[in-house]
């Protein structure tokens, strides 16, 4: 318990807005993307923060944020294992995850998804993969599975875009993420519109681990929550 009040009083020391480094955890999808224009947008309205990021798989930035290893974790939301007693949240921008293929000689997909469609290549999340449970409850209410053939699977995002930019099969990825692959040609959607993921992104903090310069940057992102545009 000494330990632990000491600790917090070095943190409380050191929350100066200056001096006191916010610390932020995050998807490595969210990272690569989201997250740099989205500091830069509240550095826009908000001021100046001295920041760093800490991209990991949710379960270690939720752990992290429990232990008060980081301030805030930003994060894909959609299932229960992201509430917690000591946590609170407020949504900060949203996406889509969407089918996407290598585009043929011709600009078109070259998987073009339909009802129809059979032995489809598909890379996939594994099972571990929080966003993956978004794809399947997808798939479950449209019966796509049978359309399939998984060829390949991994918990990263930034795997997954490489094999569907190799021409390897098709891929539900973050659209922010894939924006830039769709801009130049690399990657296009394929499939229904209907079948892309709508998706929340959340700031979460811990309750019990807070600071002035962490409360000041909760309270504006409260007011004014969706940074995203």
């Amino acid at each position: 318990n000494q330990i632990e009040q000491s600790r917090r009083d070095v943190r409380d020391q050191h929350s100066a807005p200056d001096t006191y480094l916010v610390t932020f955890g995050a998807q490595h999808s969210i990272g690569w993307r989201f997250y740099p224009a989205w500091l830069q947008k509240i550095e826009q309205d908000y001021g100046p923060i001295l920041s760093r990021l800490r991209a990991d798989d949710l379960p270690v930035c939720l752990r992290d944020l429990d232990n008060g290893d980081v301030d805030f974790v930003i994060a894909y939301v959609g299932d229960d294992l992201l509430q917690s007693a000591t946590r609170e949240s407020v949504v900060i921008g949203r996406d889509q995850m969407i089918a996407v293929s290598k585009p043929d000689a011709y600009g078109r997909p070259l998987y073009d998804l339909t009802h129809e469609a059979k032995n489809v290549p598909l890379l996939r999340f594994g099972e571990s993969a929080p966003l993956g449970a978004h794809i399947g409850t997808m798939f479950a209410r449209y019966g796509l599975g049978p359309q399939f053939k998984v060829i390949y699977e991994n918990s990263m995002t930034g795997a997954l875009r490489v094999r569907a930019r190799a021409g390897d099969g098709i891929a539900w990825l973050p659209q922010s993420l894939v924006q830039p692959d769709m801009d130049n040609g690399v990657l296009v959607r394929t499939g229904d519109s209907a079948w892309a993921v709508d998706l929340a992104i959340r700031l979460f903090r811990n309750t019990e681990r807070k600071n002035r310069v962490t409360e000041g940057l909760w309270a504006f992102l409260t007011e004014c929550p969706d940074q995203s545009t």
